[in-house]
C-alpha cells in the first residue's frame, strides 16, 4: 500500500449512548442517525475503541504446523473517560446502577445490567468524509473510582463492552463499522 498522509485520521468525534430499547439506526453518515441517543459530552483522552480474537489452532497428528484456525471468542468494547460528571454519565459508569428522575443513582444487588447501544461518530480518511461505529448491544463494564482533588478534574472512566445481538445476521452480531 502506497503513504498516504490523507489516510492518517486526526481530530475529535461525538460518543452516543441509548438504552437497548432504542431502535438500531441506519447509518447514513449523519449526527441525525442518533437522534434517538444520548450524548454524554467531553471526554478526557477521547473515545478508544478496542477489538481483539482469541484462535484455536486445528492439528492434526500427520503434520507438524496447524492446518486451520477457528476464531475461539471476540471482545470489543468503547473505552471513554467521561468528563461530564453528571448523574446520567454516573449511570453509564457503573455496571448495576439505577437512574431516578436525573439526580438519583442507586446500585446494589442488580443480577443483570442495563444494555446500551454505544456509537461513535468522528473523521474518516476521506476529505470531508465521516466514519461511524456502532455497536448493538453493550454493558457498562465498570470499576469505577471517583477521587475529588483540588488539582484535578473528577472523570468517570467507562468500558462499553460488546454483546451479540441475536437480531443481526450471523457474522455481523456485534457491530458496525462504516465510511461516509
Amino acid at each position: 500500500m502506497p503513504q498516504a498522509v490523507a489516510e492518517v485520521i486526526t481530530g475529535t468525534g461525538v460518543l452516543y449512548i441509548a438504552a437497548e430499547t432504542v431502535a438500531i439506526p441506519t447509518l447514513t453518515g449523519s449526527a441525525a442517525d442518533f437522534n434517538a441517543f444520548d450524548s454524554p459530552g467531553y471526554t478526557l483522552d477521547g473515545v478508544e475503541v478496542d477489538y481483539s480474537a482469541t484462535d484455536k489452532l486445528i492439528t492434526v497428528d500427520e503434520e507438524s504446523f496447524p492446518v486451520d484456525v477457528l476464531i475461539d471468542k471476540e471482545t470489543s468494547a468503547f473505552n471513554v473517560k467521561l468528563a461530564q460528571t453528571t448523574m446520567q454519565n454516573l449511570y453509564y459508569s457503573m455496571t448495576g446502577a439505577t437512574l431516578t428522575g436525573g439526580n438519583q443513582v442507586t446500585f446494589g444487588g442488580k443480577v443483570r445490567p442495563d444494555k446500551f447501544r454505544v456509537a461513535f461518530m468522528g473523521p474518516s480518511p476521506a476529505a470531508g468524509a465521516v466514519r461511524q461505529i456502532l455497536f448493538f448491544r453493550t454493558y457498562a463494564k465498570s470499576a469505577l473510582k471517583l477521587t475529588y482533588k483540588r488539582s484535578g478534574e473528577l472523570v468517570y472512566q467507562c468500558q462499553f463492552m460488546a454483546l451479540a445481538d441475536s437480531t443481526q445476521p450471523v457474522g455481523s452480531r456485534a457491530g458496525i463499522y462504516k465510511d461516509f
